[in-house]
């Protein structure tokens, strides 16, 4: 959603100038929602090579 709308300049500054704290808290949560999205691939990732090595 708003990678869409930077494509859009004006009309994303419009929106960050009404709703600025709104999207700042939401790119914060997607910022983190993609940290753990990466450590838990990493767990995977690692779990799965153990299992390998146990074999």
């Amino acid at each position: 959603m708003i990678a869409d709308l930077s494509c859009q300049q004006e009309r994303y500054e419009g929106i960050k100038n009404e709703h600025g704290k709104l999207i700042a808290k939401y790119k914060r949560f997607l910022t983190k929602e993609q940290y753990v999205l990466q450590k838990e691939l990493k767990i995977r990732s690692i779990l799965l090579q153990l299992q390998i090595e146990l074999m």
